[in-house]
């Protein structure tokens, strides 16, 4: 009995804070992501479920979520204006599940909790530019590259508190080292990622290229002066 009293208690709350939420009509005067970053997140939601994992002293754990974790998350550093539209307008056509990556700090380390440090590559696979770049995200920063056949490489850095959500569908991972740090790389449907964990931030790099061409992507990270 008590149970149930909770149950529809929290589905009446639930209820009450979704019809604080203004129409999408009425969302669309607030913001709008460029169709690059929109195209971004539709390729972001194609990759592969991450397993349970250590990467150095940060792990890595698997734990079903709603596809508007990514967008909430994505959106966490922004205005309240600007960050309720972005997770009315994608949720509206993601329809599946995800996993939730967390890093967890277990030895209290002390890490950056802002993006202090810009960290762009030095090597980028040719054909492709930059056609994008995040400033306005606190724990977070992309770099979105394309090339003439519209295809996307991204350079992903995260804050050690953020967390990610991937697709769900089973992949194999391996372990990789990126200049003396741990990570891990796998693929699907061609997309190939490589996550990396300096210590300080997590880095993700993607793109429907060759394993080769993103590890040496990964490993010309530098702080951008």
């Amino acid at each position: 009995m008590a149970n149930e009293i909770l149950k529809n208690a929290l589905i009446i709350s639930m209820e009450n804070e979704l019809n604080t939420i203004p129409s999408s009509v009425d969302l669309k005067e607030y913001y709008s992501f460029s169709d690059e970053f929109d195209k971004r997140m539709k390729t972001l939601i194609k990759k592969a479920n991450i397993k349970y994992v250590n990467i150095d002293k940060f792990k890595v754990r698997r734990s079903i979520v709603a596809a508007s974790l990514i967008i909430i998350i994505a959106a966490a550093s922004m205005s309240v204006e600007a960050f309720r539209l972005p997770i009315i307008k994608l949720t509206e056509k993601i329809y599946t599940e995800f996993s939730e990556i967390l890093f967890d700090n277990e030895k209290n380390i002390a890490v950056p909790e802002m993006i202090e440090d810009v960290y762009v590559p030095l090597y980028m696979t040719e054909g492709y530019t930059l056609i994008e770049e995040s400033k306005d995200m606190k724990s977070m920063h992309f770099l979105v590259y394309a090339n003439e056949k519209d295809q996307l490489i991204m350079v992903d850095q995260f804050t050690l508190g953020v967390s990610m959500a991937v697709d769900t569908e089973g992949i194999t991972t391996e372990e990789i080292t990126i200049k003396d740090k741990s990570g891990i790389i796998y693929s699907k449907n061609g997309l190939t990622t490589i996550i990396i964990n300096d210590n300080n931030y997590v880095h993700m790099i993607s793109g429907y290229e060759s394993r080769e061409e993103i590890i040496k992507i990964a490993e010309s990270l530098h702080i951008r002066e």
